[in-house]
């Protein structure tokens, strides 16, 4: 049976019935392409509003801690430095008086030998036994080839008997430059000196150990004597070069009677800052816990006489913390045999000892920290509040 041909009318139904599905195909296309990009669109601003809420919620927190913080961050700020004056450099300027001080830099960092009739030993200068901080010291560099010197220690000594200060001044005279022995040397002129001067020796080369930093300075000219007064902060407040002149003891007792009275005052009140520990401590136990524990650790000397009271009563207590570095009145430097080992009181960096190895013999004071050099190496070093 053959098929009929269609007539025109019938073509033209069909066309429109193709053109119908055509148009039909290509919006059903549109609308799921269309609604394709209305779910990735609602997808998408799903993901940035949880976004936007966890962003909201961490910076809200980190504003709450930060709030929290900024007291505790407003006390750590570290003081503002002191001010400090300049040493003059004139000729004849050999008397100054400082209202602010001078730092004595490096000078805290010196080690020289203590004296005593049996003894000399070695001793860091900024051992609070001998630079007491808190206190007034008066350092007096002098050798025995100075005649000038000598004419000046009885005019020292009767300045420190009529001021009647106790024990708030210290009077410590350092034998520098000269080569004769110290315990001969201090006996020749043990009449000249107040009864409790602190008698100390730098035996260096030249005297480096304490000429040196006060070089640097300014402080030192190359003339002895040279009278040195340091107060509560230990800052040079008072200096001259030369011999003091007999017209000049009273201004010097001014300045000192000056420096006892700002002792009670807020301007000598101890500056003290966290200490960071150079590796993770257990916790300290009571025992453990500084002043009021008992024992006379370094630097305890001058701030806890509670726990150093034992100290200066001539029997060395090591189960009380004494060792030749807190109390060297008491625990003096090991007998000979001793010698050569860890304990014996001398830092000796020849046989490897340093403040990380052997910190009975070179343990850093608590202004200081025991810092690495390298190569193994280790060395007490000032952690300074600038």
């Amino acid at each position: 049976m053959q098929g009929r041909e269609l007539d025109a009318g019938e073509r033209w139904l069909m066309r429109r019935v193709s053109s119908f599905t055509a148009v039909a195909v290509v919006f059903a296309l549109v609308s799921l392409g269309l609604w394709w990009l209305v779910v990735q669109a609602e997808t998408r601003h799903g993901v940035m509003l949880h976004e936007s809420a966890w962003c909201r919620a961490e910076r809200a927190a980190r504003v709450a801690v930060t709030r929290i913080d900024e007291a505790p961050r407003a006390r750590r700020r570290r003081p503002a430095p002191l001010p400090e004056d300049t040493v003059s450099a004139r000729p004849e300027d050999v008397l100054q008086v400082f209202e602010h001080g001078v730092a004595p830099g490096e000078l805290l960092l010196a080690r020289v030998d203590a004296v005593t009739h049996d003894a000399v030993t070695p001793v860091a200068l900024r051992d609070p036994s001998v630079l007491h901080r808190g206190g007034v010291t008066i350092i007096n560099l002098w050798a025995t080839f100075c005649e000038p010197c000598k004419e000046e220690m009885p005019r020292l000594t009767d300045l420190l008997a009529q001021g009647e200060w106790g024990t708030l001044v210290q009077f410590v005279a350092v034998h520098v430059r000269d080569n004769t022995e110290p315990r001969s040397a201090y006996d020749a002129v043990a009449a000249l000196l107040p009864p409790a001067t602190l008698r100390l020796v730098d035996r260096s080369p030249e005297s480096a150990e304490i000429v040196e930093p006060l070089a640097r300075r300014g402080l030192f000219r190359g003339e002895l004597p040279v009278t040195i007064v340091l107060g509560c902060q230990q800052r040079v407040r008072w200096l001259r070069f030369g011999a003091i002149a007999p017209e000049e003891f009273p201004q010097l007792r001014r300045a000192v009677d000056g420096l006892v009275a700002e002792l009670g005052t807020p301007r000598c009140q101890e500056r003290r800052r966290a200490t960071r520990p150079s590796a993770p401590l257990v916790a300290p136990t009571d025992h453990e816990s500084g002043c009021g524990d008992g024992r006379c650790d370094p630097g305890e000397l001058d701030r806890c006489p509670g726990d150093c009271e034992r100290c200066g009563d001539g029997l060395c207590q090591p189960e009380f913390g004494e060792r030749p570095r807190s109390c060297p009145q008491d625990c003096r430097r090991a007998p000979a045999a001793a010698t050569g080992a860890c304990g014996d009181g001398v830092c000796e960096p020849a046989r490897g000892e340093d403040c990380r190895s052997c910190t009975a013999d070179c343990g850093c004071t608590d202004l200081e920290r025991c810092q690495a050099l390298g190569a193994g190496q280790w060395k007490c070093a000032v952690d300074l509040i600038e």
